[in-house]
């Protein structure tokens, strides 16, 4: 019983805490780097560039326990966001956020139209097992 008290007190201090890098994170598709670095800017930052040339952001929510890294085109243009949460709880909490707030396909897939624009998010693994979210135009 403590135990299962102690997930809730948990899982609501991490779905609290995503509320504002969650907005965040949802509508940087298409968006420069430059314009996603002044919409984040007081979170950690890095900066790289893929062994395939592709330039990425990356940017670190500590209370959100959350890695937000933005993969762009050529263009300068955001094409994919991915969202890395740091344990199962934060995995769980984004899910019961998408939820809430997204069309769901199915348990690992949601589909989004806010401001008409659509998008896709997919739950996945990493080769190491851990979960994250890619988020992407439809």
């Amino acid at each position: 019983m403590k135990k299962l008290a102690l997930s809730i007190v948990v899982s609501f201090f991490v779905i609290n805490s995503f509320s504002q890098s969650y907005y965040f994170s949802r509508y940087h598709l298409g968006n420069t780097k430059e314009a996603i670095k002044i919409a984040m800017r007081g979170f950690p930052m890095g900066e790289g560039i893929d062994g395939d040339g592709i330039p990425y952001l990356y940017f670190i929510d500590d209370k959100a326990r959350t890695v937000f890294a933005y993969i762009f085109n050529r263009s300068n243009r955001c094409i994919k966001v991915v969202i890395s949460p740091a344990d199962n709880n934060s995995t769980s909490a984004w899910i019961r956020l998408f939820n809430e707030d997204y069309a769901k396909i199915n348990n690992n897939k949601w589909r989004c139209n806010p401001n008409g624009d659509s998008f896709i998010i997919e739950l996945l693994k990493y080769d190491s097992g851990d979960s994250y979210f890619e988020v992407r135009e439809q």
